[in-house]
């Protein structure tokens, strides 16, 4: 059976980011390469959800405090953060499907580092390794799909995608809870390799190179820069980069003071935390799923994308306003961040598609989207810092966070200008 096959480059409008090389799947990859590329995310994304129940046991296992286990969880996104801008154009210059797989290659050695570690250095070491090397799929996984299907195929695989990336976080510490109580921490990075293994063998075999290698440019950090500068200097990509990193912080404001605020201030069993937790990744694959079935009847991923900014504040103001007149409840609280995670859906969904639609002329996919997700690990950074300074016992500081973030996303959507559909 033929996978896929090489095709010259063609000049589609729908594409204008696609280099010299391209290629044209069979109906059977078509359907198997985006579960792959979905699968290459999750990796990553569990690599901090499997782990996050054997937290709380690891100082005891290596002899140091708490804040030094916590450091493994810092340092990965600040490591993640820093090598997406480096992974951008790194893929378009010696090409994605070559970086995935050498990435996947040295996540599995880092989780087996992991699973290994004889003492907390080495430890920390693997978790780092971790960080670098899975954070590759988000450079590399959005042009891919972009550039191997047309926007409204691209459109309903994001949808599916949200549905997957949203998933891995509500099973993630439940499953890793009970491997570890079964068969002990180490087993959930034995099987974070082993996950690793099967995506790089699929990638292997069924993910195609989209760029073409010969004809790019020599690797120069000085245009790399250059072309950070341009894509925020450019109100039509500014107006995607900002509100995205606003939304993304009003989640990282809930991730952050959820627990302070649901379980401290109004009293929700310790326990039951973890269902309201669910409730809003359910809300959140609701949006990604609707985002879907909207992409088949022909919407654009900017059209879908300013609509979720400019909806996202009233998502706010459930959260807000009966905390402001003194009413501090469960169902009011949980329906502002439902509300809010169900637009969220679709912001996340359609940020990268829409900046690459939006790409200043000679801007590489790949360096825009990782510079794209770097901006939104700051948006949630800004957005913890926030919650954590004013924090004072109440929920008023984390509803006025979600919504100054969910406002913010509007009004840079909105005196940024319209953004060009493709």
């Amino acid at each position: 059976m033929t996978i896929f096959s090489p095709r010259p480059a063609t000049a589609e409008s729908d594409a204008p980011h696609r280099l010299a090389y391209g290629a044209t799947l069979s109906p059977a990859a078509r359907r198997m390469v985006p579960m792959v590329l979905v699968f290459c995310t999750a990796a990553n994304i569990l690599a901090t959800d499997f782990y996050a129940p054997s937290m709380s046991h690891l100082p005891e296992v290596f002899s140091v405090p708490p804040s030094d286990i916590y450091l493994t969880m810092s340092l990965y996104f600040a490591t993640a953060c820093f090598m997406q801008l480096v992974y951008g154009p790194v893929s378009e210059r010696f090409g994605r499907r070559k970086l995935l797989l050498l990435g996947y290659a040295g996540f599995i050695f880092s989780s087996l580092c992991a699973a290994l570690a004889a003492n907390f250095e080495i430890f920390l070491s693997a978790r780092i390794g971790q960080a670098a090397f899975g954070s590759v799929a988000a450079v590399v996984v959005v042009p891919t799909i972009r550039a191997l299907f047309d926007e409204k195929d691209s459109l309903k695989i994001m949808g599916y995608f949200g549905l997957a990336v949203g998933l891995a976080p509500a099973v993630g510490p439940v499953a890793g809870g009970f491997v570890h109580v079964w068969f002990g921490w180490r087993m959930v990075f034995f099987l974070l390799a082993g996950f690793a293994v099967l995506v790089w063998l699929a990638v292997l075999r069924l993910v195609p190179e989209t760029v073409d290698v010969q004809s790019a440019l020599p690797l120069s950090w000085r245009r790399v820069l250059g072309g950070y500068v341009s894509l925020v200097r450019s109100r039509s990509t500014l107006a995607i980069l900002l509100p995205a990193t606003f939304g993304f912080g009003g989640l990282f404001a809930f991730i952050s003071a959820g627990p302070f605020v649901f379980i401290d201030t109004l009293g929700v069993a310790t326990e039951h935390y973890g269902f309201l937790f669910m409730t809003m990744v359910f809300s959140f694959m609701s949006g990604s799923l609707t985002l879907s079935r909207l992409a088949r009847r022909g919407y654009a991923a900017t059209s879908l994308f300013r609509v979720a900014c400019l909806l996202l504040p009233f998502a706010g103001l459930i959260a807000l306003l009966p905390v402001a007149v003194g009413v501090e409840t469960v169902v009011t609280l949980l329906l502002g961040v439902c509300v809010f995670a169900f637009f969220l859906g679709f912001l996340i969904a359609t940020a990268p598609l829409a900046l690459i639609s939006n790409l200043p002329e000679g801007m590489g996919s790949g360096p825009a989207v990782g510079f794209l997700y770097s901006m939104q690990f700051g948006g949630a950074g800004l957005a913890i810092g926030s919650t954590g300074y004013f924090h004072d016992g109440t929920a008023l500081p984390f509803a006025l966070t979600l919504a100054a973030m969910a406002s913010l996303a509007a009004v840079a959507i909105l005196f940024l200008g319209r953004t060009r559909s493709t």
